[in-house]
Parts: structure tokens; sequence; C-alpha cells
């Protein structure tokens, strides 16, 4: 009989008792041949697209159609991510500027913010609806890109009817709970 060392029976030990599934493959990105390149390829353009004044509603509002369009045209799905990156500034900061947060951006900037921002939750929706994006990932981004929350409302009612009572009716209550002494 071949004794085994105490290192290669604590490595069977734990190999035995892994009962969760691998999962290596499933986040292991599943890309066609040049899917990647083109991706980067895609993000790298309109990072390089030129500088605007973030103050006039109709800069933002015209590089928000720009991105919009660029995205038709290569076939991207519109997000947060990439239209604060066709503006200049990343999602934070844009959502700072949409809400008025820390921000001196003018109103009509913050409307044409709000408006890239409706259509691409739309298209997120959309995309959710018609069984195009995985649901788990279409409700993270909407969650994070577009304030969607989990959320319960509980409402606590008190159910004391002794708070309606005075003293005296009170007191009567408790007297007419307590059983009455009998003799036997």
């Amino acid at each position: 009989m071949i004794q085994k060392s105490t290192e290669e029976q604590v490595v069977e030990v734990v190999k035995k008792k892994r009962t969760r599934p691998d999962r290596t493959e499933a986040l292991t990105p599943h890309c066609e041949p040049g899917e990647i390149s083109r991706m980067l390829r895609q993000a790298m353009t309109i990072s390089h697209w030129p500088d605007i004044d973030t103050n006039k509603a109709e800069d933002v509002a015209s590089r928000i159609d720009l991105y919009h369009t660029f995205c038709i045209d290569n076939d991207i799905k519109p997000d947060m991510v990439g239209m604060a990156l066709a503006i200049g500034v990343d999602r934070t900061t844009l959502w700072k500027w949409e809400n008025g947060v820390e921000s001196n951006k003018p109103q009509a900037v913050r409307n044409v913010i709000k408006k890239g921002r409706e259509i691409n939750e739309l298209m997120m929706s959309q995309m959710m609806q018609n069984g195009r994006i995985n649901p788990v990932v279409g409700i993270f981004l909407l969650k994070n890109s577009h304030g969607y929350k989990d959320q319960q409302d509980v409402v606590i009612t008190p159910n004391n009817p002794m708070e309606q009572m005075d003293a005296s009716q009170a007191r009567q209550k408790l007297m007419d709970a307590i059983p009455a002494e009998t003799d036997e």
C-alpha cells in the first residue's frame, strides 16, 4: 500500500469539497475574432473627437446626436459611458451635470443631457423587452445609469387599541379581561 503525503491528502480533500460549478467558462468573454479590436477602435474614435464647449446646450446636443449617429452607423448599443466619453467627461460627471450636483451647468445643458439619457434608457428597455440583452445585465445597467432601484414600501400601522382610550376606559377593559373568581 502506497502512503500519500499530507500535502497530497489536503489537495485531494480540497478537490472533493468543491461543490459549486466551475464558472471560469461563464466569466470568459465570448467574442468573435476581431470583435474586441472593433470595439476598442470604436471607443478610441469617440475619445479622439475634439473638445466642445459643455456650457453651450447646442454643442452638447450636437455631440450627443453625433454619438447616437455613430452608434447607429457602427451597430453599437448606446449607453451613458459612451455618451459621457463623447462629451469628454466620465459617467459620474455627466450624472452630476444632469442633476445639478456640484455643477453650474445651465438648465438647457442639463435638459439636453437628460434627453440623451432618456434615449439610452429607452433603447435598453426595448432591448430587454425584446430579449436582445441579458436581463441581469440590463437590470445592472438600468440601476447604475438610469436610477432604477429595487424598492419595497413598508407601511407600519400601529395596532394598539389602548391608544384610543382614556385611563378609565383602559382600566375597565383590563378588568373585563381578567377572569372572574368562582367558588367551587
